[in-house]
């Protein structure tokens, strides 16, 4: 498996901006558009019952494409970049303080680079 027990992810969605803001309004509590949300199927109510799934990506492919604009890199790239990062989540990763912000970044790029 990827991680431990863990055997794969269960899902991919790409979405837009509007369902990605109603999830993170309701399980992030902002009441915002996000790029990326990421979801564990290994914690929390329920988790003994999902030992061979991981959890599932949310990827908002309008907010994909703006970034890839704003950072003028290929929509393909910049989703890569989203599934790294939600990938990253899932496996215990936060970007919460700078510290922490900065070791995410640098798994980035490694995996971005070692694609």
């Amino acid at each position: 498996g990827i991680y431990g027990d863990v055997q794969s992810i269960e899902n991919c969605i790409f979405t837009s901006n509007t369902f990605i803001q109603e999830l993170n309004k309701q399980y992030g509590n902002q009441n915002v558009p996000t790029d990326v949300l990421a979801f564990s199927f290994t914690e929390g109510q329920d988790s003994e019952y999902r030992k061979e799934m991981f959890g599932d990506i949310y990827i908002s492919v309008e907010m994909a494409r703006e970034n890839a604009e704003r950072y003028d890199v290929s929509l393909h790239k910049e989703i890569r970049l989203l599934f790294i990062h939600g990938l990253l989540h899932l496996l215990g990763y936060d970007d919460e303080d700078d510290d922490n912000k900065e070791i995410m970044r640098a798994k980035e790029h490694h995996y971005l680079k070692n694609k």
